[in-house]
């Protein structure tokens, strides 16, 4: 089940100032998700960072509140037949091993990749060449987030306990 709202969902969207309310409006997965936009610069290096909220996360508490997250944190879990990430809107993607392909997974969802090959890393990397680079055992929230513009890496943000510690942009 997904939390979350899919582009191919029905649902609801009310908007007032910078909080969005999406009311998904399926039977299977009726649910209430605000979006909350918390910072936006449009600077030297262009960050945004919104706050999301799931009534039917509610009952799991993070390090932003009882059913919330933010955008920049993917949680990984790995099992033994797929790997699923945990999307800041609260939905699901699936990645289903490769053939031929030892630790390669692929969503054809989403048309994205996951590399497991390095020793206790992931590596989570978007058709545009955006990476998520997880380290540790858990792979509750990602190390590295590298962005790319025109195939040019533009941003770099470093976490460390689910903090952000470094920004760094690339002068294209």
């Amino acid at each position: 089940m997904s939390f979350g709202i899919k582009n191919h969902g029905t649902y609801v969207t009310h908007e007032i100032d910078r909080i969005r309310s999406y009311v998904d409006l399926s039977r299977a997965n009726a649910n209430l998700n605000l979006s909350i936009d918390l910072y936006s610069s449009n600077l030297t290096i262009p960050i945004n960072l919104t706050l999301t909220y799931s009534f039917k996360d509610r009952i799991n508490i993070s390090e932003f509140g009882r059913g919330m997250r933010l955008n920049f944190f993917k949680k990984v879990n790995v099992y033994s037949d797929e790997i699923r990430v945990d999307n800041n809107d609260f939905s699901s993607d699936v990645y289903l091993p490769i053939q031929g392909e030892n630790n390669k997974f692929r969503s054809y969802e989403t048309k994205t990749t996951i590399d497991c090959s390095s020793n206790n890393e992931i590596l989570i990397v978007d058709d545009q060449g955006n990476k998520l680079i997880y380290n540790g055992i858990n792979y509750k929230y990602p190390i590295s987030i590298f962005e790319k513009n025109m195939n040019v890496v533009t941003k770099t943000i470093t976490l460390e306990n689910s903090k952000i510690t470094k920004i760094e942009s690339i002068d294209l």
